[in-house]
């Protein structure tokens, strides 16, 4: 799976970001965003849009969208194993795991530490700024396989 099923399917559809997002009433960048993958789910007015413009093709409802989608990130999470391959974090201080985890991986660029991740850099925000959102990412590292990366690594951050 190389290209984002919403990608595939609006190229198909022959519409460009900026005709997609107007008939889903959405920005450009939100057509961007999630054929990048940096959405956990398509936005509902997507798809919808998506659907309406292909009328009759079953694998294009709704349902079957997201689960391409979800499935798509999965496969982008494990192509992107070899940014990950030697992150190590026992030279992290106290407090820094995560922000090391970062820089080692995309430097101290967030929005490329998101797309390596494959992963919604509003999702991380909330989770450097609040603590929440811990379980999502964690499964998303585990994907890209960084093990052990738990609660118990994050303790002093928290």
């Amino acid at each position: 799976m190389n290209e984002n099923p919403l990608k595939q399917l609006r190229c198909r559809l022959r519409l460009t970001q900026q005709e997609l997002a107007a008939e889903a009433q959405v920005t450009r960048q939100v057509v961007v965003l999630s054929e990048q993958g940096l959405y956990a789910q398509p936005p509902a007015r997507l798809l919808g849009a998506i659907s309406r413009a292909s009328l009759s093709d079953d694998w294009t409802s709704e349902g079957v969208l997201t689960a391409s989608y979800k499935c798509w990130i999965e496969a982008k999470r494990e192509a992107n194993q070899y940014l990950f391959k030697y992150v190590d974090l026992s030279i992290a201080k106290p407090g820094k795991r995560f922000s090391t985890l970062k820089n080692q991986v995309s430097g101290t660029n967030n929005l490329a530490f998101c797309k390596a991740l494959v992963y919604q850099p509003s999702l991380i925000r909330e989770f450097e700024k609040k603590k929440t959102g811990a379980q999502s990412l964690f499964r998303a590292l585990a994907q890209v396989g960084v093990s052990g990366f738990d609660r118990e690594l994050l303790t002093d951050d928290l």
